[in-house]
């Protein structure tokens, strides 16, 4: 299942996960040695669901991310084991969901069931955020349809519009009103690793205004800028402040 991944130099080949496992290693594909979750588990998946959600994961490792999932960019690369490890946690709620309803396959599912599911996840005692994990699973699946067979395959049309995972979860923390004097700035927070990725480009498209603005309003000092890029220099010329010890 590692076949579209470049494995660790120390990884053991013979000992690779295969398709028919229900728990799929990806620590031989940590080629950085990142922290990943010890296995996929599709145990709890049901069992009319558990071939489609492995044929979806395998798409995940093979396949670069889709446009879909990649603000302002035609393709990207194949998915993080992070997000991966993620996807394969939050689709066991919708396939619990499709089981509970008695949907024969994936490629039965139309738009008013993934409404229905919506209405299903905005009922649950979880956060905003979590919400937003597990409507946006949805979103993946449809996005790798291309990858898939007919019966692992969402309706052609994106679900529930151009809305974002997080607004379709209710989540009134997507942006934020900033005081400037007479002005008022809208933020739009952007957050990798929710399917909706900012591209480098945008990145670098910060007002310039904006960060000058941060660094130089006292009133400000304690409010975390919009986006953190970690320890590289943008165009900007902002850099991360020192982290307190």
């Amino acid at each position: 299942m590692l076949r579209g991944r470049t494995l660790h130099p120390t990884a053991d080949q013979a000992r690779l996960s295969r398709f028919s496992d229900d728990v799929w290693d990806t620590s031989p594909a940590a080629i950085h040695n990142e922290q990943v979750a010890s296995g996929a588990h599709f145990a709890p998946i049901p069992d009319r669901f558990r071939i489609p959600v492995k044929t979806f994961a395998l798409a995940v490792l093979d396949y670069n991310m889709p446009p879909p999932l990649i603000i302002g960019s035609a393709g990207g690369d194949k998915a993080s084991l992070v997000s991966f490890h993620q996807w394969v946690r939050t689709i066991r709620v919708l396939a619990t969901w499709l089981e509970t309803q008695q949907i024969q396959a994936i490629s039965n599912v139309t738009h008013h069931d993934l409404d229905r599911y919506r209405a299903h996840v905005l009922g649950l005692s979880v956060s905003c955020s979590r919400k937003a994990d597990y409507l946006q699973i949805v979103r993946a699946l449809w996005a790798y349809r291309d990858h898939l067979p007919h019966e692992c395959r969402l309706p052609p049309e994106r679900p529930w519009g151009s809305a974002s995972a997080r607004q379709l979860a209710g989540d009134i923390q997507l942006g934020r009103q900033i005081s400037l004097g007479s002005k008022q700035v809208q933020n739009s927070v952007l957050r990798a690793g929710e399917g909706d990725i900012p591209s480098w480009e945008q990145v670098n498209r910060i007002p310039r205004s904006l960060t000058h603005t941060y660094a130089s309003e006292p009133a400000l000092a304690a409010t975390p800028p919009p986006i953190r890029p970690g320890s590289w220099r943008s165009t900007t010329g902002w850099t991360r402040p020192a982290r307190a010890r």
